[in-house]
């Protein structure tokens, strides 16, 4: 279910989760991950850890899976509740999303997909471009419209699958 420290439960047979994800535009182009084998596309981020603040979360987040640290996590942009099933467990999930930047600029330019730093997690990253987003596998699906709706304020969704 993850480290001991992650805000991750089970009450009554469900999980009950907080992550926190990175929102990475740049130049159009907003930045995803998945598992090489994955079919589907996933802001990057994480579980939150207990005490940790959700911008610290990100930033931890990135230094293990990109190895940067030279980055701003900005504002939150949206805050969703999230029901769904995952290998036949019931998820309860709440998910800030922020926006961030790239400061060191080593990933801001990359064409296609490139490798992450973690060892042993086979993930991908990939530019999308803003306008492709839609015909892009990318869960979960509500994620879609709040990037296109991100200029509008903070947004709070509830997605149930």
């Amino acid at each position: 279910m993850g480290k001991i420290t992650d805000i991750a439960v089970k009450i009554e047979g469900v999980e009950f989760v907080c992550r926190s994800c990175a929102v990475v535009m740049h130049d159009g182009k907003i930045l995803f991950q998945k598992r090489k084998n994955d079919k589907y596309w996933a802001l990057p981020g994480g579980k939150i850890e207990v005490l940790e603040k959700t911008s610290e979360a990100i930033k931890r987040e990135l230094e293990e899976e990109l190895a940067i640290t030279d980055i701003t996590v900005g504002d939150v942009i949206s805050v969703t509740e999230n029901f769904f099933e995952w290998n036949g467990n019931r998820v309860h999930q709440y998910i800030f999303a922020h926006k961030v930047t790239f400061n060191d600029s080593k990933y801001n330019d990359i064409e296609g997909t490139f490798d992450g730093a973690e060892e042993g997690k086979d993930v991908i990253f990939t530019w999308i471009k803003k306008e492709d987003l839609v015909n892009t596998p990318i869960k979960p699906d509500y994620v879609v419209d709040q990037l296109l709706n991100a200029d509008n304020g903070i947004q709070f969704s509830t997605c149930v699958e």
